[in-house]
């Protein structure tokens, strides 16, 4: 069976030594994420920032990025570079944390620079079979579905996890929907999720004091209900726990919707000691992590090449709690997985940077047997030529679609079937060869038809 493999962090643009072995464990990662391009707060606060040209990123849209102005003194930088690798920097973990103080540690694309080669980034684990077995709990991850929730179909699992930004502003009737998403998959066992920064209905602290800036003509509403309507479907967590009993024993998760502070949304913290004191509480013995944010270096990488993710966090992952999956989100150009040898990453955004529903959800098989790791599940799909993908599209009321795969069946008979179809490209290239580049409903209708194959592609219990 040919397999599927999510993106690793960086595949894109990642510099050429990011990716290997490149020593023992640096027991650290940082986790601020960004959005659309990410800087630290104190840049932003004294720098305007300037807009750069238009990035074209694909047939439909295109953002406008931004990047921060600031005047960096590059004699100055080299300077505290010589203090650092003169007083030990380099030589394990302690000497590193200890003089990374003098690397400012609000600026995390520095911080990662100095550590990565410390690193160890090894290739994920990836399962023999779709098939499920009880000797493991199947978890399924999203993240980041911005209230485009119903555009995102679902493999069935144990467990569901959402790693937060629910909603695009926390809008209670979007919460209301999710939760009836929730109840409409009856298929996982339980179903957990977090909040993130833009789900500022569930940040009642936060939005008292900011409700007009999001819902100005509207609000404010009722945070306390919005959580309410959450919790009827789900099991919420805000620093708080889950312990799933399996057969073997307990699978312990832990969840947190704080991330560095970006741009004043829900659930923000200053990196340092504001935010070091929420991860010093998550506990040792937590199974499956789940916040919102990335930790650094770990699915972090922005559209502008800049690592945006929590030290703080990565310090915690890396020398105490040493989960054995980590989901989150918020970076959504991070999307994918890395694994260092004991973590299993997960940046579950389902979103790319262009909020369209692009990437699927990854699924996870977790060994009941704790010395195992955590394996990537790889969806098992039978459709093998242009009629076999015409049939499926008429069976599943894409009528129109169906016929478009006979018509074009040409084009379409030296493209690689099965689980290539949920390769990264495959849905622009298929759309090329029907045609189809210039019209958004039958792209976006490809792109929903392509999302139910694949959660269809995972065989139930």
């Amino acid at each position: 069976m040919a397999s599927i493999k999510p993106f690793k962090d960086g595949d894109r643009n990642v510099k050429s030594g990011e990716r290997q072995n490149n020593g023992s464990n640096l027991k650290m990662v940082p986790a601020l994420l960004n959005e659309i391009s990410m800087n630290q707060r104190e840049k932003t606060r004294r720098k305007k920032v300037k807009a750069i040209p238009k990035v074209q990123l694909d047939g439909d849209s295109e953002v406008i990025m931004m990047n921060d102005g600031l005047v960096i003194n590059k004699a100055k930088e080299e300077e505290e570079e010589e203090n650092i690798a003169n007083n030990g920097g380099g030589n394990g973990i302690k000497a590193s944390v200890q003089n990374l103080q003098q690397y400012n540690p609000q600026d995390p694309d520095k911080v990662w620079n100095w550590i990565k080669s410390e690193q160890i980034f090894q290739e994920p684990i990836y399962s023999e079979t779709a098939v499920r077995s009880q000797d493991y709990t199947r978890i399924v991850c999203i993240s980041d579905t911005h209230s485009k929730h119903r555009r995102i179909h679902l493999p069935p699992g144990d467990v569901l996890i959402h790693g937060g930004d629910l909603t695009s502003h926390g809008n209670p009737s979007a919460i209301s929907d999710l939760s009836k998403y929730f109840q409409e998959h009856s298929v996982f066992n339980e179903i957990i999720c977090i909040a993130g920064n833009h789900d500022v209905t569930l940040h009642s602290e936060y939005y008292k004091k900011n409700w007009k800036r999001y819902h100005r003509f509207q609000g404010p509403f009722d945070c306390a209900a919005a959580e309410a309507s959450l919790k009827k479907n789900c099991i919420y967590l805000r620093d708080s726990e889950y312990n799933k009993i399996h057969n073997n024993g307990v699978l312990r998760f832990y969840g947190s919707p704080w991330s560095p502070f970006f741009c004043d949304w829900a659930f923000n913290l200053d990196r340092g000691a504001p935010i070091q004191e929420v991860w010093r509480n998550i506990p040792s013995s937590t199974d499956v992590l789940i916040t919102h944010g990335p930790p650094l270096g770990r699915g972090d990488l922005t559209l502008t090449n800049m690592r945006v993710g929590c030290f703080d966090l990565l310090v915690e992952i890396q020398d105490r709690i040493i989960p054995r999956v980590h989901v989150f989100g918020h970076v959504h150009e991070g999307a994918g997985v890395t694994f260092d040898g004991h973590t299993l990453y997960v940046n579950a955004s389902n979103l790319d940077i262009t909020y369209q529903a692009k990437n699927y959800p990854i699924v996870i098989d977790i060994p009941h047997d704790k010395s195992k790791p955590a394996q990537i599940v790889p969806p098992d799909c039978e459709i093998m030529n242009p009629q076999d993908l015409s049939n499926w599209c008429k069976d599943k009321e894409y009528h129109s679609l169906g016929d478009l795969f006979i018509e074009k069946a040409d084009n379409l008979n030296n493209f690689s079937y099965g689980n290539n179809l949920f390769d990264p490209t495959a849905c622009a290239e298929i759309a090329n060869q029907l045609n189809i580049t210039l019209d958004r409903d039958a792209q976006h209708m490809l792109r929903q038809a392509l999302s139910k194959l694949y959660a269809e592609s995972f065989p139930g219990k």
